[in-house]
């Protein structure tokens, strides 16, 4: 905890809140597929509370159950092997995605596809870095980890009713820039903010606010015709307006472009090179009525959309060398479709 944050009483304290939940449902009388539900729902967030620990300290102490102040042989313990945290992680996530209730009619809600997603999302970044970290020693347990990141990517795929919305820059834009993305197609978990409920983010310090993107990541974003940007002679040297000239419009759409005007009618932006230049418009409320000031943005924040999904499945399958042309069209190419890059 020396060198990083996310140890301290706050951050525990999460946990602490899901497990007393989880000790004293057993005392709730009802309809058994409802209590089940909720038991689901507080797993999913104690798996994702675990994996973020996992993913920044690697072994961490694992608890299941609320400790008190008497517990000195609990408080104390030492930290439990990542794999023994990661299976109980997935434990959690399994039953969630059996339990948890599959309704979409509020995508504010953790629903099965939301819990699908998560279990998704952890086994695959658990498959790769098990995969590449061979000072684990955990290789031949990655592939199992891979292979359930497909199924459970592929069950969202045939049965969660999802799909990519929305055409050309402006279409994935409004995917982080709007207020109404209750009834998106797209978003499988959502952040509802709402200026009457005083519900707010904090968005529009993506803008300028002491940080930037990165070069490598603009470098990322291919040309028009689908070659690499870093394929073009002096890529490297290129200026500020040239960097933007033939690319995937998905750049301009997260990383400022020359001529960004955030006010209609105004001036237009000035990039500041001693925050690195690349300033992020991505998730920026372009509309100023959604901006109020400090935690008074209104735009509503997608937490997993379905894109990622498809990404999870392909990543998967490239890993495990499965990867088919089929499936790149499934999932890739739905992507580039949507804002017309080629296949």
């Amino acid at each position: 905890p020396g060198n990083t944050k996310g140890w301290d009483r706050s951050a525990w304290g999460v946990l602490r809140g899901i497990n007393f939940m989880l000790d004293n449902v057993g005392k709730t009388k009802g309809d058994q597929t409802v209590i089940n539900h909720y038991t689901g729902v507080a797993r999913f967030f104690r798996a994702n509370f675990y994996y973020n620990m996992v993913k920044r300290y690697g072994d961490v102490p694992w608890y299941s159950h609320v400790l008190g102040d008497k517990d000195e042989e609990m408080l104390q313990k030492v930290k439990d092997p990542r794999t023994v945290v990661v299976d109980s992680i997935m434990a959690d996530l399994e039953y969630a995605a059996a339990n948890v209730l599959p309704a979409r009619t509020n995508n504010t809600y953790v629903t099965k596809w939301s819990a699908l997603t998560l279990l998704a999302r952890v086994a695959l970044h658990e498959g790769t870095y098990r995969k590449y970290h061979n000072e684990l020693a955990q290789e031949s347990s990655a592939q199992a980890f891979l292979q359930r990141a497909v199924s459970a990517s592929q069950e969202i795929m045939d049965n969660g009713g999802f799909e990519i919305t929305g055409t050309g820059a402006a279409g994935y834009r409004a995917l982080f820039t709007s207020n109404n993305l209750s009834a998106n197609k797209e978003v499988i978990f959502l952040q509802k903010n709402n200026k009457e409920q005083g519900v707010a983010n904090n968005t529009h310090v993506v803008l300028d606010w002491q940080w930037a993107l990165s070069s490598s990541l603009a470098n990322e974003f291919l040309m028009t015709d689908g070659t690499p940007f870093t394929s073009q002679s002096g890529y490297d040297t290129k200026t500020f307006v040239n960097v933007f000239t033939n690319r995937d419009p998905r750049l301009a759409e997260t990383i400022m472009p020359p001529g960004f005007i955030a006010n209609p009618g105004g001036n237009p932006y000035i990039t500041r090179p001693n925050f690195g230049g690349y300033l992020q418009i991505k998730f920026y409320p372009r509309d100023p009525a959604l901006r109020g000031g400090w935690v008074l943005n209104y735009t509503d924040l997608p937490i997993f959309r379905y894109a990622e999904v498809l990404l999870i499945s392909a990543e998967a399958k490239a890993e495990l060398g499965t990867l088919t042309q089929g499936d790149v069209d499934a999932t890739i190419n739905k992507l580039r479709t949507r804002v017309g890059m080629p296949a």
